[in-house]
């Protein structure tokens, strides 16, 4: 190398970190990668490919899909790690009632035995450790309007939130007695309100994956949904 060529070398400036619109454009890039792979994982996981009308899922519903499915993977084992659903004893009415009773130590469930390493039968809580933010007071304002309900948690219960701000709800169509049928399990999902912030999905509607699916691209609702896939 020169002697021209190593002063011009030492002058040039050293760059102290990424520009910011480069750092834009990554974002932008790993926003389309999740775009194209959460769809391919959705056959095995029970996550819808929602659209916002071109083919393409939004940010948002990107966001709140990975929230979704980090609760799912606590509720059934996935992989290697065994959920709540195989530490019930696959017992449906043991399930949860809210998202928010998945933080608490001990079963909300009377009856439920504490884990036994032995059996690997029994609650073995918390199961979710990190909350995003809390559920509402729907006695002081609109929120009971919207659907949200003290059938999916307590005011002040720990909640993981949308990408919308609204909390995410545990749909599980348990009977007065707190008895559940094979039938009521298989319909066990994750439920955001999407966009419009009001649950459209009822908590006994019966529609399958397929019909949400329908429902969604005739606009008839916005909810992001993923079904549990609890079997017996």
């Amino acid at each position: 190398m020169s002697t021209r060529d190593q002063t011009a070398r030492q002058r040039r400036p050293l760059r102290a970190g990424f520009t910011l619109v480069e750092l834009t454009g990554v974002l932008i890039i790993l926003v389309l990668v999740a775009a194209m792979i959460i769809p391919l994982v959705g056959g095995s996981s029970g996550i819808l490919s929602v659209d916002i009308g071109n083919g393409e899922q939004s940010a948002e519903a990107i966001v709140t899909q990975t929230t979704m499915q980090s609760i799912r993977d606590t509720l059934i084992s996935t992989g290697t790690t065994t959920g709540l659903w195989a530490d019930m004893g696959h017992i449906a009415n043991r399930l949860p009632r809210t998202i928010g009773q998945m933080f608490d130590s001990t079963a909300p469930v009377a009856g439920t035995p504490s884990f036994d390493p032995v059996t690997k039968i029994g609650w073995r809580g918390p199961y979710l450790t990190q909350a995003t933010g809390t559920y509402p007071d729907v006695t002081t304002s609109d929120w009971n309007a919207r659907n949200f309900s003290a059938t999916y948690g307590a005011t002040g219960d720990p909640a993981m939130i949308d990408a919308w701000g609204n909390p995410i709800v545990l749909q599980v169509d348990f009977d007065v007695d707190g008895s559940i049928t094979s039938l009521e399990s298989l319909d066990t999902r994750l439920v955001s309100a999407g966009p419009n912030g009001t649950i459209d999905l009822d908590l006994t509607d019966r529609r399958t994956e397929a019909e949400y699916l329908a429902a969604y691209q005739n606009q008839l609702i916005d909810d992001v949904v993923l079904f549990v896939g609890i079997t017996e």
